[in-house]
């Protein structure tokens, strides 16, 4: 073997080290990015109380929980926070993601949204969420868990007069104009019932409205805020950040 063969063979060996480091590195980060994982970092449930960072629940004070799971890993969302709960918190609620989940829990309905447009579960979603928190009152909490892909899950026309169709095309003209996603959420607001603030609105009779957040980017990314809110706290650590406070008109 002359001296080129020899570099060569030590070159193809550098190659591989580096090719299974990389890969290391990048199973490590799709481990430490999972919603399990953001949930383990931020959410805690003891003695019937639920941390959500900085913020503390007393759950047994609480008549209902309503749960709004939304997005496209929302099946993950729901699955992080009820095993926290546990067999002795009951919880019911809305669930919508792009495909429907082979093991739905007992006392959520499901809802299979459209994505990247709003389709006809889509609208069916957000009615029955809306329903579900105009019902709420002083002795309930609601939650939300919002992902990406929230925006297309639920929705639904801010006024009669708009029709469904034509919210759906202003989504596909938004989606192919360029436009950077917080614009793009900033005009979705303005025309739909469930963003902007409107759950909040709609679940002004619960107690306490708690939001946690899972993303891979910025909040301002998200599903332009079904709870808009004056901050009170706000944490941000693995993807995962929870909003609490009350709502913005």
């Amino acid at each position: 073997m002359n001296a080129g063969e020899g570099s060569g063979g030590r070159n193809i060996n550098i190659e591989r080290q580096m090719r299974a480091i990389a890969r290391e590195i990048y199973q490590h980060a799709l481990e430490e990015s999972s919603v399990e994982r953001g949930f383990g970092r931020k959410v805690y449930y003891e003695r019937g109380i639920l941390q959500a960072g900085d913020d503390l629940f007393d759950l047994g004070a609480f008549s209902r929980i309503f749960v709004v799971s939304i997005g496209k890993p929302a099946h993950s969302s729901l699955q992080a926070l009820v095993s926290r709960l546990g067999a002795g918190v009951e919880a019911s609620g809305i669930v919508s993601a792009p495909t429907l989940s082979s093991a739905q829990l007992h006392g959520y309905r499901y809802y299979e949204g459209g994505h990247p447009l709003p389709n006809n579960e889509s609208l069916r979603a957000a009615e029955a969420t809306l329903r579900g928190l105009d019902l709420l009152d002083e002795h309930a909490l609601a939650i939300y868990l919002i992902s990406g892909g929230g925006s297309a899950a639920m929705e639904k026309p801010i006024r009669e007069e708009i029709a469904f169709a034509d919210l759906v095309e202003s989504y596909r003209v938004l989606v192919h104009s360029g436009a950077p996603i917080a614009e793009i959420n900033a005009l979705r607001k303005h025309l739909s019932a469930v963003k902007g603030g409107r759950l909040a609105i709609a679940a002004s009779g619960a107690a306490q409205q708690l939001s946690i957040l899972v993303s891979d980017v910025g909040a301002d990314a998200l599903a332009p805020q079904p709870r808009f809110m004056k901050w009170r706290g706000r944490c941000h650590h693995g993807g995962l950040s929870r909003q609490r406070g009350q709502a913005r008109t």
